[in-house]
């Protein structure tokens, strides 16, 4: 029997791009998938269009983020979770595409390796009808390691990663706290547990940049800035539970931290900054220069 992939989207007003991201699914050549839309409450016709398809193909499944748990896409990825029932786990945004081999290409890999995860290049597009214009998303030609990812600048999209569902055991990778830079933070923390990785050289999957895209200038505002802060203290505080020894590791991210808050004292949130004092404060001698060299535990 073979393998099932679980591919978890979630959705909050994507009526007018969702169709196309799960056409991208639907036609996968690797066909034991699940789809599992989780939708953040949407007013647009978003819940019309999914049931719609839903009914054409019954691998798509239809929830409503759970009252009970706080708005936003993390806690939609995190219930997605949950609900999945495939031995590997692929989360991708309601707006990106996949090409039509991806999983077929990905999960190939990743089994042949034994591997946690598998990664695939991806490219941005903003064009559905130009996709064959290659614009690198991040570099994941460094070492997925703490360090590469921290200081060398590893970076790989959400949807051009396939996981083994196993190696998120019980627990819910996603922080519903962070507004953005929830997959910089998810992707670090999950390196800082030890990740068996291995890479598929091909551009398999597609960004979609538009104006709503929260990494667009034009939505970057004092809030924006105010979570790259707090993922980075969480990422300090996670790599210390887990024993990680680097201090270039250290003083990179405490760097980016007082970078990003005086973006925050720049975009006027006088209020937001004041809550970062204890942050910025308990991580300061992290920004000595780590003239001593120690490898990562």
């Amino acid at each position: 029997m073979s393998d099932l992939v679980s591919i978890v989207v979630p959705t909050f007003n994507r009526a007018n791009l969702i169709e196309a991201t799960i056409a991208s699914l639907l036609q996968q050549t690797y066909a034991a998938i699940e789809i599992i839309v989780v939708d953040d409450h949407s007013s647009d016709n978003t819940t019309a269009v999914i049931e719609r398809l839903s009914k054409q193909d019954q691998r798509i499944q239809y929830y409503q983020r759970p009252v009970t748990k706080v708005k936003g896409a993390n806690a939609c990825r995190n219930f997605g979770l949950k609900m999945a029932k495939g031995e590997y786990v692929k989360w991708i945004d309601s707006d990106d595409l996949l090409s039509a081999n991806a999983i077929e290409l990905q999960l190939k890999e990743i089994k042949s390796a034994n591997a946690d995860l598998c990664i695939c290049k991806t490219s941005i597009f903003s064009d559905e009808q130009n996709l064959s214009s290659v614009k690198n998303w991040g570099d994941i030609t460094k070492p997925f390691t703490p360090n590469g990812f921290m200081v060398d600048g590893l970076r790989f999209h959400t949807c051009s990663a396939l996981w083994k569902s196993s190696f998120f055991e019980d627990s819910s990778p996603w922080d519903e706290a962070q507004m953005n830079s929830q997959e910089w933070l998810m992707h670090f923390q999950q390196l800082c547990k030890g990740v068996n990785t291995v890479k598929c050289d091909e551009y398999l999957s597609f960004a979609r940049y538009h104006d709503s895209n929260m990494s667009n200038k034009k939505n970057k505002k004092g809030r924006y800035y105010y979570n790259e802060c707090t993922a980075r203290i969480k990422a300090i505080a996670f790599a210390k539970r887990n024993k990680i020894k680097s201090p270039q590791l250290y003083h990179k991210a405490t760097k980016q931290l007082y970078w990003y808050f005086l973006f925050v004292v720049y975009k006027g949130a006088p209020l937001l900054a004041f809550r970062l004092i204890p942050g910025l404060l308990s991580n300061m001698p992290h920004l000595l220069p780590p003239f001593k060299k120690e490898a990562e535990a």
